[in-house]
């Protein structure tokens, strides 16, 4: 991938001086990821230490854009090594999936290191490593997962540096993974010119490093203080219920009903006590996470489409018959409209039996729906996350959604809000789930078949409220590492905030936690609209468009399986004549910003294709990359 073999003597002497040996190589390398790794939120801190991400390159731009044996085989272990340490967390899922996903990940980083050596030929360090880096990060980021992992961003790290993070609202996260590459890359022009003599001269000036290398900090910073977020009013107040019930529990409960649904139930009821005694106001909210509903919810009218020949896809587990369908459709009024607005006429008797049961162990909340008291104080509505069942190309399907049901009865159950972005191999399988030994690991592992179907676009829910209506872009859990799913509903409609309904109880107290919240203040961020976390097992929080804490679930200092309930009010973006809210610019040109990154990319990698130049900088001189041999690729 180099030029031919007919450098001359003095290009051979020039290359070996500037060959970098396999070992020195995968240092360099492992050391970038090692610094990329302490930046991480949740490392060290919860936010983690995100200063540190303006060197993390330096180590790649300084020695991986020199020539040198088996550079990529270098560069892809030492990425597997370090991505193997930064996707830690899925050991408390599938402990022997974090090397394979690191191995096909490094490919990414290994080949953005081929990019690196033909650019550094061309232009400073401050230029070549950002748009190598960029180039594959948004490759990444667009190429659909399994394939990769678009979440892991440089920008992130700037998630909690206000004076960084505000230039969000402009350039969104690739802003700011741009200025962290070009930082470092400028780093290792200094090393390099400070290391040059006149045998080796530096192929660029310092100014010329410089000018490149701060630019984009400037910019950042400039923009951060320069703009700010939609004014704000008081919006609803919402309680946010968080059981701490650990994954293993909730997925092999031998009676899910009482090992789970009483303990959230029993939690809802003392955190609306704890208001009461306090003389709060009621909230307009209460919402529970994701799929914390016990019962499915089911499409109106799915008996009559099974009767008339709709089914489940034959290599799922889902025996479904009428009676089992007419046995949903009560569980939910039971554990919905009878528990929460009081409709003691919708409890079936088979379903009180088990509230009896509850009642005489001391649940005195059961007690209560017995004697057809709502949990819920009038004019309260009610969210949570649920498995749906509808139907679909007349097969009965599932998906991952979050539904609103406000007080007056079983009629104001809102459109479901179903998950957008599913996560491989825990909600689908691309077809392997057609494969019986697949299904066997996946049930094993899980205690169910992956087979959920995305939802089309991210849902906005009407939240009717003592001030008037609110509109919430409800997402899912894995949702939240995405932008589309709030930058979208926010460019194509209105929306007063963003809620998501997660569940991370899979990774225990891991980093993946604090990383989520990470994600959740830039979105907010970026979109100029507060942004409510509703998580089963931590981190709930409320973050306002600043990206700013309004209110977080702590205990002690910890925020992670911690059993409680929240209570915030959550900013509005104040609406003008028209009942329009203002867009940030990012959301307003999100599409051709995306064009733009593409189109400078394509542009420096077709310069990276041409023959290296001979003279750059103050003067005339060799490039001391030139007259590499094709073997050091």
């Amino acid at each position: 991938m180099e030029e031919s073999d007919s450098a001359t003597s003095g290009s051979v002497a020039a290359r070996g001086a500037n060959s970098v040996p396999f070992g020195v190589r995968f240092l360099a390398a492992l050391g970038t990821w090692l610094l990329f790794y302490f930046s991480t939120p949740g490392i060290g801190r919860a936010g983690g230490f995100g200063h540190i991400a303006f060197l993390a390159l330096a180590p790649w731009g300084l020695w991986c854009s020199r020539p040198g044996p088996k550079a990529f085989l270098a560069e892809w272990l030492a990425g597997t090594l370090g991505l193997a340490l930064v996707f830690g967390w899925l050991c408390h899922v599938v402990p022997g999936i974090t090397v394979p996903i690191s191995m096909v990940l490094a490919l990414y980083f290994a080949l953005g290191g081929v990019v690196l050596r033909r650019l550094a030929r061309r232009v400073p360090l401050a230029l070549a490593v950002p748009v190598a880096w960029m180039a594959f990060e948004m490759l990444r980021w667009y190429l659909p997962h399994p394939l990769s992992v678009g979440w892991i961003r440089l920008g992130t790290m700037a998630h909690d540096t206000g004076w960084l993070a505000g230039s969000a609202r402009i350039f969104g996260v690739w802003g700011l993974s741009y200025m962290f590459a070009a930082f470092g890359g400028w780093f290792a022009d200094l090393r390099r010119i400070k290391g040059a003599d006149a045998a080796h001269p530096a192929p660029f000036s310092r100014r010329t490093c410089t000018l490149f290398g701060l630019a984009p900090v400037v910019t950042v910073i400039a923009l951060s203080y320069a703009t700010s977020a939609p004014e704000t009013i008081d919006g609803p107040r919402v309680m946010i219920v968080q059981p701490a019930i650990a994954q293993e529990r909730k997925n092999f409960a031998a009676d899910p009903f009482r090992e789970y649904y009483a303990d959230v139930c029993s939690l809802t009821a003392e955190g609306l006590a704890e208001i009461r005694a306090a003389g709060e106001p009621t909230p307009d909210l209460v919402a529970w996470g994701e799929a914390m509903l016990i019962s499915p919810v089911t499409e109106a009218g799915l008996a009559a489409a099974f009767r008339s020949g709709a089914r489940p896809l034959p290599w799922t587990e889902h025996r479904l018959d009428v009676e089992h369908i007419t046995n949903m459709v009560l569980w939910e009024m039971g554990c919905v409209q009878a528990v929460l607005f009081g409709e003691r006429k919708l409890l079936a008797r088979v379903i009180a039996a088990r509230f009896e049961e509850l009642a005489r162990s001391g649940h005195a909340w059961a007690q209560g729906v017995l004697d057809g008291e709502a949990m819920l104080p009038e004019g309260t509505s009610f969210l949570a996350g649920a498995v749906y069942f509808f139907v679909e190309d007349g097969a009965i399907r599932r998906q991952n959604a979050v539904f609103l049901w406000e007080p007056d009865g079983l009629h104001n159950r809102s459109a479901p809000a179903a998950k957008v972005q599913l996560v491989p191999g825990a909600e689908y399988m691309a077809g392997l789930e057609r494969w019986d030994a697949v299904r066997r690991v996946a049930k094993a592992v899980g205690g169910y078949i992956p087979d959920m179907l995305p939802g089309e676009r991210t849902e906005v829910l009407s939240l009717r409220t003592q001030r008037g209506r609110v509109r919430i872009a409800t997402t899912v859990c894995f949702d939240n590492a995405f932008d589309g799913p709030y930058t979208v509903p926010v460019r194509e409609g209105e929306v007063d905030f963003h809620l998501i309904a997660s569940n991370e109880a899979w990774y225990e107290t891991g980093v993946e936690m604090d990383q989520m919240v990470a994600f959740s203040r830039l979105r907010a961020i970026m979109t100029g609209r507060s942004l409510v976390r509703v998580a089963n097992a931590g981190i709930s929080i409320v973050i306002d468009p600043e990206g700013r804490d309004v209110a977080l679930l702590e205990l002690d200092g910890r925020r992670k399986m911690v059993r409680g309930t929240l209570r915030a009010t959550v900013p509005i973006p104040v609406r003008d004549a028209s009942g329009a809210a203002p867009k940030t610019f990012y959301v307003r040109t999100e599409r051709w910003q995306i064009g733009a990154w593409w189109a400078g990319i394509a542009l420096f990698l077709a310069i990276a294709g041409r023959r290296p130049v001979t003279g750059v900088g103050r003067s005339a001189r060799p490039h001391p990359d030139a007259g590499r041999a094709p073997s050091e690729s």
